[in-house]
């Protein structure tokens, strides 16, 4: 090995112990390249999967909220279907005015029962009929 070193040096023109400290650096720095290399690899693994975990619980979570968002719309749907009906189709017997029949049916929604209900809405639109209460 020192043969090898001596033969460098001296086509070189340089001293030995430049050689042998060059060889070194690049030891260490061939060593630190791979080092830093897997590292990489190691890091990009786990970026990689925290990333997926998050992609999962986000779409999880838009999952849940379009069904939330259907059954808010079904139910907008319902309410505004009753709303029409109370208005646009009374029954018989019921108040003649829209407002008092729209009325009516937003105190049923906020669930005051039929007998706390005011006597013209006794009749509108509640398909109950006459003064019963509900239990």
């Amino acid at each position: 090995m020192t043969k090898l070193v001596k033969a460098v040096a001296k086509y070189l023109g340089i001293q030995p112990w430049i050689v042998i400290a060059a060889a070194v650096v690049l030891v260490i720095a061939s060593a630190g390249i791979a080092k830093c290399s897997y590292d990489s690899a190691v890091i990009e693994k786990h970026t990689t999967k925290a990333n997926n975990e998050t992609l999962r619980g986000t779409i999880e979570a838009n999952d849940q909220a379009a069904n939330e968002q259907l059954a808010d719309q079904r139910d907008l749907e319902e309410i505004r279907r009753s709303y029409n009906d109370a208005i646009f189709n009374p029954p018989p017997g019921s108040d003649p005015d829209a407002r008092v029949r729209f009325a009516c049916e937003r105190l049923r929604r906020f669930g005051h029962r039929e007998a706390d209900l005011p006597e013209s809405c006794r009749h509108a639109g509640s398909g109950r009929g006459g003064t019963e209460a509900d239990p």
